[in-house]
């Protein structure tokens, strides 16, 4: 009895005052952020079990074939999480700098630049001290 009469009484959800906009739902931003976790868990699941199993599979037969198509998914989408991680920086960038936020646009900015020259120049050259500076951007970053 107390259950149907709160049902009858208020709506479980309040009806939004104003229409959400479908073009503000699925900015490029949200679209990004919501295939990254796909292809993320995509390449955890393929390339970190797959890889690792390679070497109990054996050398002829289908199987060979199947690990080389698993294993070439989950690097593509390793390569795709990396290039969407750098596609959500930069637009996370791009609208702190049309929020007027200029300190936060350029923290974003100033630490996908570092990632991408670290990525392109490689850090074993660079020494410990890239890594340590680059552990310590992200601390500051997040």
């Amino acid at each position: 009895m107390i259950v149907e009469e709160r049902a009858r009484d208020a709506p479980a959800v309040a009806a939004s005052p104003e229409p959400v906009d479908a073009r503000r739902l699925w900015s490029p931003l949200a679209a990004v952020l919501a295939l990254l976790p796909v292809a993320a868990m995509t390449e955890l699941l393929l390339v970190r079990t797959f890889y690792r199993v390679g070497v109990y599979i054996p050398r002829d037969g289908p199987f060979r074939t199947v690990y080389g198509a698993l294993t070439a998914i989950g690097s593509f989408a390793l390569n795709l999480s990396s290039v969407l991680v750098a596609v959500a920086l930069a637009l996370l960038a791009a609208g702190a700098y049309r929020r007027r936020s200029r300190t936060a646009a350029f923290a974003v900015a100033a630490f996908l630049a570092a990632s991408l020259v670290l990525a392109v120049e490689g850090t074993s050259d660079l020494g410990p001290t890239a890594r340590l500076a680059f552990v310590l951007a992200v601390v500051v970053v997040a």
